[in-house]
């Protein structure tokens, strides 16, 4: 007797070319989409690993100086001492100290708690030229990270760091095992501190004065402070006391606007005072390199307070 089995009792489990087709070009998809997403978390991941190194390279020298009674005189003696001195993408950090004040053999070269000034400053640039840069001076010293390039782009070039604007193509280094390419665009992580900022942890009685007897509170900021904004790569915008908002388009910066002891600044995301709000406080609670000026430098979507 023929068998009367339909076809459809006949067929094997299994995909057919066309499934197999319509599944691969599914997992296709997905891979398309998401590939670059997770690519992205990545890196920002990284980046924020990288910040969180390069600041706790900051505060591991602070405390090396509160020990010492100065930071690290040399960059050999800094990699011994400090903890965290290489980024998430294994290269070494870098360092630049003032040549004042540094620890001699444990003990300051020069005392920190008497000074006023260093020979060591920082510039802030929207591009390669540096046309505008806005400085900040008496340095103590500087800790970085060569970023995602693996190449070193701020140096200390008779005393000044230029630290640049994400992006920027630029490269100060010119360190014979370092890559020297002009055409990288700049990804550094940098981070300082001012005299003022370490005398303020390190010296037992308060910042130095100017009568430079290292005793009391930093003189002639009560009543003159100031205050300066600077927006890299994105508008921001201010208000004083909550009252008229100020736009600040991105990649300018204000000019030292004079404030009061004991008014609050707020510093917004966005224009017309909207968005999160990056930094608040007063002109002394943000002033922390105790130079009088409250300098408030935004890139992106982040912004640290000096």
């Amino acid at each position: 007797m023929r068998s009367t089995r339909s076809a459809a009792a006949t067929r094997t489990d299994g995909f057919t070319l066309v499934e197999l087709a319509i599944v691969l070009v599914v997992l296709g998809l997905l891979i398309g989409t998401l590939g670059p997403m997770l690519m992205s978390l990545v890196k920002r991941d990284k980046l924020a690993e990288g910040r969180r190194t390069v600041r706790a390279a900051l505060e591991e020298t602070v405390g090396y100086a509160m020990v010492n009674g100065a930071p690290p005189a040399s960059n050999a003696t800094w990699h011994a001492a400090v903890g965290h001195t290489r980024d998430p993408w294994q290269e070494s950090l870098y360092y630049y100290p003032a040549t004042q004040y540094l620890d001699s053999g444990g003990a300051p070269t020069s005392n920190p708690c008497n000074a006023t000034a260093t020979d060591l400053n920082v510039t802030f640039c929207a591009d390669a030229a540096c046309a505008g840069g806005v400085t900040k001076a008496n340095v103590a010293f500087v800790v970085g990270s060569k970023g995602e390039n693996l190449n070193q782009q701020s140096a200390n070039a008779s005393g000044v760091v230029k630290i640049y604007d994400y992006g920027v193509q630029v490269d100060d280094y010119a360190g014979g095992s370092d890559p020297n390419d002009p055409n990288a665009h700049y990804d550094d992580i940098v981070e300082y501190t001012q005299l003022y900022g370490l005398v303020s942890r390190i010296c037992a009685s308060g910042n130095a004065t100017g009568s430079g007897n290292g005793t009391g509170p930093p003189t002639g900021c009560s009543g003159s402070y100031t205050f300066q904004i600077r927006a890299q790569g994105k508008d921001k915008s201010y208000d004083v006391n909550g009252g008229g908002c100020t736009n600040v388009p991105k990649n300018t910066s204000t000019a030292q606007i004079p404030i009061g002891d004991a008014d609050v600044l707020t510093v917004y995301d966005k224009k017309n005072c909207g968005g999160a709000i990056h930094a608040q406080g007063t002109p002394v609670s943000l002033d922390t390199d105790g130079d009088c000026n409250a300098y408030v430098n935004c890139t992106g979507g982040s912004c640290s307070s000096s």
